[in-house]
């Protein structure tokens, strides 16, 4: 509850007095759910920008693991050219590799089109009701 005066004055003199008492019960709980929501938002904005650079940091090693064994055994085979044997092996890691390193970055490819669709339907949505 919350009472508010008001005076009315006439030529410097009160000539009336104004007494009104409002319920702000439902706005202040109407705001401590909006102010809740928003806390909850920044919270999950939060995790999800911890999980993105955990992510991140993850798949910066995973690529350059194939990454490294590719230029590698490009260089042992480069260095062995008459060791038929020894290139074909190099040349097998190589694939092995490539394609691991393709799968990744069609995951991440994949990731990230699934986020762009979330966060489209995310920006529909409004936590205020009109």
């Amino acid at each position: 509850m919350m009472l508010q005066v008001q005076l009315i004055e006439n030529s410097g003199e009160i000539r009336d007095i104004m007494i009104f008492l409002r319920n702000i019960d439902d706005a202040r709980k109407k705001e401590e759910e909006n102010r809740q929501i928003l806390e909850d938002a920044l919270y999950l904005a939060k995790q999800a920008n911890d999980a993105k650079t955990d992510f991140l940091s993850r798949m910066s090693h995973d690529i350059r693991t194939p990454m490294n064994a590719i230029i590698g055994m490009t260089a042992i085979a480069a260095a062995h050219l008459s060791d038929l044997k020894k290139v074909e092996e190099c040349l097998m890691k190589i694939a092995s590799s490539s394609r691991y390193l393709l799968g990744l970055i069609n995951d991440i490819l994949d990731l990230s089109r699934i986020e762009r669709e979330r966060c489209r339907y995310v920006r529909r949505f409004s936590i205020f009701r009109r």
